[in-house]
């Protein structure tokens, strides 16, 4: 990414960076007639995040999962079934580099190529992650 965030060996570590930009909202995000949108559609540039894309539901690839997600895994309580579930809900973000973004009201999952990369509760989201779920789920 341009930014210099995201990525699969830190899809999602930048959400602890205070050098991290703000532009969620979408400001000029606007329709053919000039109106406002309220929710994002497929194409759209989700700040600094990457590109909302349609999710195929991807089963994950847990033999090839890295071991930083499986300790996070570990750390929040997850089972692979509740990751899964957040997959499978969730709205998806193509970043630059390949990585997928699963961001879920429940929590945020990325995955390259099949395999895991990293997992986040909702919990654990800052504001700017907050502000893109309102533009891909609405209020």
């Amino acid at each position: 990414m341009s930014s210099g965030h995201g990525g699969a060996k830190d899809a999602l570590a930048w959400m602890d960076s205070p050098y991290y930009e703000y532009p969620m909202m979408a400001i000029g995000m606007l329709d053919g007639a000039g109106e406002a949108r309220l929710l994002a559609k497929y194409g759209d540039r989700i700040g600094n995040l990457g590109t909302f894309i349609k999710n195929e539901t991807p089963i994950i690839d847990w033999a090839n999962a890295r071991v930083h997600a499986l300790n996070r895994m570990v750390q929040e309580n997850l089972s692979p079934e509740t990751v899964q579930s957040w997959v499978n809900s969730a709205k998806a973000i193509l970043q630059d580099d390949g990585t997928i973004l699963y961001l879920s009201k429940k929590g945020a999952v990325a995955i390259k190529n099949g395999a895991l990369q990293t997992v986040y509760s909702a919990n654990k989201y800052k504001d700017h992650i907050k502000d893109a779920i309102v533009l891909l789920f609405g209020k």
